[in-house]
C-alpha cells in the first residue's frame, strides 16, 4: 500500500531538512539514511498505534523558491490496507513544529493516494518526475528557472571536524585544499587554514626547543 501527503514550509530547505531529521530520531528512535540530501528515509516496524506491520517513509523536500519548501511524506507499507499513515504523518509534522517552535504547515493533500497527474514534470538533468513549481529537483538537486537546469546547489559550510583533522595532520589539510576547492571552496580553504597554522606553530616551537638546548 503507498500513500503520500504533501505539506509547504515558508522556510529554508536546509533547516527544515534538519528538524525532520531530528524529528524522525526522537519520535521513531530511527537514524533516517541520508544517501540523497533531499530525502529523508527510514524504516516502519510494526506497531499497534499505526496499524503497520512494516515498510519504509521516504520524507522528500523541494525548493519551491529560496524561502519555501514542499514537503512529501511517502509511505510504503506491506499490508494491502489499515495502516494508519496519516496519524503517522501528523505525530511527524507536530514534533517537527514543536522542534521549529512554529506552528504546522498548509496542506493540499489530505487525501492518502500519491498526487500525479498535471501538476507534475520530468527533470532533464536526472529525468524523474518532480512537482511543476519545483524550482530544484528532489532527486538530482539541479535548480531550474522556465526549464533551464543549472549546477546542483551545495551547502558550503566550515566543517569543524575536518578543520581538527587538518590542524593534527596538517598534510591532509594541504591536499584536501585543492582537490574540494571548487566544489566547496569555504570548507577547502578553512582546513587549508588550519593546516598552514599548524605547521607554523610546530616551526616556532621546534625553533624555540632548538634554542632551549643551545
Amino acid at each position: 500500500m503507498n500513500k503520500s501527503f504533501n505539506f509547504y514550509y515558508s522556510i529554508d530547505l536546509p533547516k527544515l531538512y534538519r528538524a525532520y531529521e531530528n524529528a524522525i530520531k526522537y519520535l521513531f528512535k530511527k537514524n533516517s539514511s541520508t544517501q540523497d540530501p533531499r530525502i529523508l528515509s527510514f524504516p516502519l516496524d510494526f506497531s499497534l498505534k499505526y496499524n503497520m506491520n512494516g515498510g519504509t517513509c521516504n520524507v522528500v523536500f523541494s525548493s519551491l523558491d529560496f524561502n519555501s519548501t514542499r514537503v512529501e511524506i511517502k509511505y510504503s507499507v506491506l499490508q494491502a490496507s489499515g495502516a494508519r499513515c496519516k496519524a503517522h504523518a501528523d505525530d511527524l509534522i507536530n514534533q517537527v513544529a514543536q522542534i521549529l517552535q512554529r506552528p504546522n504547515p498548509n496542506s493540499d493533500c489530505n487525501q492518502e493516494d500519491t498526487m500525479k497527474g498535471n501538476n507534475m514534470k520530468f527533470c532533464t538533468k536526472c529525468g524523474k518526475e518532480i512537482m511543476e513549481e519545483a524550482i530544484i529537483c528532489p532527486h538530482c538537486g539541479c535548480v531550474c528557472t522556465n526549464n533551464f537546469y543549472q549546477a546542483p546547489i551545495s551547502y558550503d559550510e566550515v566543517n569543524i571536524g575536518l578543520c581538527i583533522l587538518s590542524f593534527l595532520f596538517p598534510l591532509f589539510g594541504i591536499i584536501y585544499w585543492p582537490i574540494k576547492h571548487s566544489e566547496s571552496p569555504k570548507k577547502a580553504q578553512a582546513c587549508g587554514i588550519a593546516a598552514i597554522i599548524s605547521w607554523v606553530l610546530r616551526f616556532f616551537f621546534g625553533f624555540f626547543l632548538g634554542l632551549l638546548a643551545l
